[in-house]
């Protein structure tokens, strides 16, 4: 038996997020949420529009399309806006999608065209059915943002 016959198979969850279809894996994210409400964070940088109640718990919510291309954003007022929910506890992170998120098998490949310089450092690989959508680390990007915002 082939080491390939022992892997896990990583699956993702793959939402629209400004220009971009992004996936991101299976345990970290953990819910996609329809009609949230979050409070917004003033001062805080554009990216990073408030924070939401979910399950008791306070996420901050990031417009990730705003943070990777600094003009292109989220429009807020979308009917199908909607909050996919990753990590647990402290270590949470609610991202800005629209449309609605669909399951992808990972292939551990790089994409045919170079990824966006702030993503190229979190990405895990590639749907198998779809090489321009990027599998991105969850904690690593969480991380990559608290580092953005200490320095802002």
């Amino acid at each position: 038996m082939s080491d390939a016959d022992t892997a896990v198979e990583l699956r993702a969850q793959a939402v629209q997020i400004g220009t971009h279809t992004l996936g991101f894996a299976l345990g970290w994210a953990r819910l996609a949420l329809e009609q949230v409400e979050w409070s917004s964070a003033p001062g805080a940088p554009p990216w990073l529009v408030g924070a939401a109640n979910v399950e008791g718990e306070i996420v901050p919510v990031v417009d990730l399309a705003h943070w990777l291309d600094g003009q292109a954003s989220i429009d807020l007022s979308a009917r199908d806006l909607r909050l996919l929910v990753g990590g647990q506890g402290a270590e949470q992170l609610g991202l800005l999608f629209r449309g609605l998120p669909r399951l992808v098998r990972v292939a551990a490949a790089a994409p045919d065209t170079p990824a966006p310089a702030l993503l190229a450092p979190l990405l895990l690989g590639t749907a198998t059915d779809d090489d321009t959508l990027l599998v991105l680390d969850g904690p690593a990007l969480l991380a990559q943002l608290t580092q953005t915002l200490d320095r802002e």
